[in-house]
This record gives C-alpha cells, structure tokens and sequence, in this order.
C-alpha cells in the first residue's frame, strides 16, 4: 500500500495527512493478519512534514539509506500487534 497527500490538500493543514494515515494504522489494526505486522515506510530526509506525522503516529526511524539523486531516505517503521 502507497499513501500521498495531493498539494491541494496539504494546504488544508496537517489534518487530511493525519487521518488518511491514521485511517490506514487503524484498518491493519482491525484486519485479521498475522501478527505481529510491520508497517516500513521511506522518507526523504529534507521532508520534515512527513517525518513529524509519522513520528505522531508511533513509528520511529530505524535506518538512513541513499536515495536516487543524492538524496537520502528515512526508512521508517511501527509493528502492530
């Protein structure tokens, strides 16, 4: 599963990004997957309005890697029980 907040949204604040991603936790929660689920995500790492939601949302950095053009990637993650 990918998640994108649109531009036109962002302007809305913080909140349609909070809840979409919230609403995307919530489903794996109430899913009947094995467990426990690992939910990984990557960042860039100049992208501090996703690294501040994620971290809102329980998951933690756990790895820096390169990303295409120099960049680099926060890789992200929370496991659900």
């Amino acid at each position: 599963m990918a998640l994108a907040v649109s531009i036109e949204h962002r302007r809305a604040g913080r909140k349609v990004a909070d809840s979409t991603f919230e609403h995307a936790l919530s489903t794996i929660r109430g899913s009947e997957s094995v467990r426990p689920v690992l939910v990984v995500g990557k960042i860039d790492m100049r992208n501090e309005a996703s690294q501040a939601m994620v971290t809102r949302a329980g998951m933690a950095l756990i790895e820096r890697v390169p990303g295409g053009g120099g960049s680099e990637l926060g890789l992200w993650a929370i496991e659900i029980d």
